[in-house]
């Protein structure tokens, strides 16, 4: 199982790079590919190791919405967080001189 789904993830990221459209899963089927029916703190982490591992995300957030809701996959760029897509790194932020 593990092999179908990085081969399942490694094409929607490989899609994504060419710029193909990739369509949308709701939570369910994603919770699915990972042989589960709900999100546990294990199979979150699961989940998003292997997403990581994929350069990929959800949007919205896989485990912020309802089961049945849709989310997207979207690369994550090198150097991004990839639950927030901010970067790794935050410059610093210039203060006022009082």
């Amino acid at each position: 199982m593990a092999d179908q789904l990085q081969t399942r993830l490694g094409k929607i990221a490989q899609d994504l790079d060419v710029g193909r459209e990739v369509e949308g899963v709701t939570v369910r089927e994603l919770l699915s590919w990972f042989g589960a029916k709900k999100r546990g703190y294990w199979i979150v982490q699961e989940i998003r190791e292997a997403l990581v591992g994929t350069g990929l995300k959800t949007v919205p957030d896989f485990d912020a919405v309802w089961i049945d809701a849709m989310v997207t996959f979207l690369r994550v760029k090198t150097g991004q967080d990839p639950d927030t897509s901010l970067p790794a790194t935050y410059p610093d932020i210039p203060t006022p001189n009082h």
